[in-house]
């Protein structure tokens, strides 16, 4: 998913991913996966794509290179 051009605006990026790229038909956790995928996934992905189109015409994006993020991830029990 990430690549060189990760930082490009592609509104069709996710259409390439394949699922050996992807690596699971479960990558997607959201849809979930096999015989129980969510019957809207493919209403759900038209949906975001035609937001990101309308987004992409009504407002100007640009990337923040000065940003330190820290990502992480904690287990509880």
């Amino acid at each position: 998913i990430w690549s060189e051009d990760a930082d490009k605006l592609d509104f069709d990026r996710w259409n390439r991913i394949s699922q050996t790229k992807a690596g699971s038909p479960y990558a997607f956790a959201a849809f979930n996966g096999g015989p129980r995928v969510c019957i809207k996934k493919r209403f759900a992905m038209l949906l975001f794509k035609v937001v990101l189109v309308e987004m992409g015409k009504r407002f100007e994006f640009e990337m923040v290179r000065e940003m330190n993020i820290t990502v992480g991830a904690e287990i509880r029990r």
